[in-house]
C-alpha cells in the first residue's frame, strides 16, 4: 500500500542482496517507486484483489527456494542463509517459519481471540515447534518439495490461514525454528497509524477465519 512506501524501502534493502531475484506485488500504487527499478526486481502492480497471498505470486516457480516477506519487517543479515539450513537439515516436505499458532482445542471460538500456542517474532523461541498455522511474513520453502500455488488463497488476507490449510492437504511440516526474539526487527515507527491486516480484521470480526479454521479442524480429525 502507497502509505507503507517507506517501509517497503527499508525491506527491500535488508533482503535484496541475500537473493537472486525479488518479486513485489505493489497493492494500490499508482506508479513504481524508484528504489523498486533494479534489475533484479520485478514488480506487479494490483490493486489489492489478492491482499496478503501477493507475496506468493511467483510461489510456482521451479526448483528454488522461496521466501515470502513483508515489508513491515527489517530482515537480518544473514535471514536467507539461515532459513536454507534449516530447511536442508529438517527434511523435504517442510514450511520454515519463525513465527505462528496452534490452537489448544479442535473448536474455536475466535480465531484471534481464542487460547492458543503462540510463537512471537519479538519473542525468543529456544526449540523448533511444529504449527499449525505459519505466520508467512518469514516462511520460506523449497519449491522441488512444496507445491504452493497463488490459486490456493482462496480469499485476501488470510494467507497464514490458508497457508496452513495447504500444509495438511499436502502432508507438509510448517516448522517454528529457533530465534532470540531479536533477529527481526519490526519498523513500528514507520507503521504507526498505517493500515493492516489485523486492525481490519479486529474492526470487521474474524467470522470468517473462524469457520475455515474450524473446517480445517474437522478434517484434521477425521483424518
Amino acid at each position: 500500500m502507497p502509505e507503507r512506501e517507506a517501509a517497503l524501502h527499508n525491506m527491500m534493502l535488508s533482503i535484496l542482496f541475500q537473493v537472486d531475484k525479488l518479486y513485489v506485488c505493489l497493492n494500490g500504487y499508482s506508479r513504481v517507486p524508484e528504489f523498486l527499478k533494479n534489475s533484479k526486481v520485478q514488480v506487479f502492480c494490483r490493486q489489492n484483489e489478492l491482499g496478503d497471498a501477493g507475496k506468493f505470486i511467483m510461489a510456482g516457480e521451479k526448483n528454488a527456494y522461496y521466501f515470502s516477506c513483508d515489508d513491515d519487517i527489517f530482515y537480518p543479515q544473514n535471514y536467507v542463509a539461515t532459513c536454507i539450513s534449516n530447511l536442508n537439515h529438517a527434511g523435504e516436505r517442510v514450511i520454515c517459519t519463525y513465527g505462528g499458532r496452534s490452537f489448544n482445542k479442535r473448536r474455536i471460538k475466535s480465531y484471534y481471540q481464542s487460547p492458543c500456542r503462540k510463537v512471537n517474532l519479538i519473542v525468543p523461541n529456544k526449540s523448533r515447534q511444529e504449527i499449525e498455522f505459519p505466520y508467512t511474513g518469514v516462511a520460506s520453502f523449497n519449491t522441488r518439495n512444496v507445491s504452493v500455488r497463488i490459486n490456493d488463497f482462496v480469499i485476501p488476507n488470510m494467507a497464514d490461514i490458508w497457508m496452513g490449510m495447504i500444509a495438511k492437504r499436502r502432508n507438509y511440516k510448517c516448522i517454528a525454528f529457533p530465534h532470540n526474539g531479536k533477529w527481526f526487527r519490526y519498523q513500528r515507527e514507520l507503521m504507526e497509524g498505517k493500515r493492516n491486516i489485523y486492525d481490519e480484521a479486529s474492526a470487521k470480526g474474524d467470522a470468517i477465519q473462524t469457520k475455515i479454521v474450524n473446517t480445517y479442524n474437522y478434517h484434521s480429525m477425521k483424518g
